[in-house]
């Protein structure tokens, strides 16, 4: 009888500890969690400074090849203006070449 006393009395010190490993683990779990969502939020915010980096870069970039490509609309038309008769030449020497390219085919 003494035996099947203690043997309850550890069945309950054993569910005792079980449930207090129970909550120290739901605690540990809740902090990992805590400090990841800090983690991710993080790399979040950098992800977010790199993005808008990379869309301001990319917009000056665009700006650049947009006025390298009007100033070499401009100096075309110069040229163009400047020597009529040259240009009409090219042209037609050009559309003749391409002509011969495209009729191989």
């Amino acid at each position: 009888m003494a035996q099947a006393n203690t043997s309850e009395k550890d069945y309950e010190v054993l569910k005792e500890d079980l449930a207090k490993l129970r909550a120290d683990v739901a605690q540990l779990v809740a902090a990992l969690a805590a400090e990841q969502n800090e983690k991710v939020e993080g790399l979040r915010a950098k992800a977010g400074e790199k993005l808008n980096r990379a869309q301001e870069a990319s917009a000056e970039a665009m700006a650049q090849a947009g006025e390298m490509a009007r100033g070499s609309v401009d100096a075309v038309e110069h040229s163009v203006k400047e020597h009529p008769l040259a240009s009409l030449l090219a042209a037609f020497g050009l559309g003749l070449v391409i002509a011969q390219i495209l009729s191989r085919r």
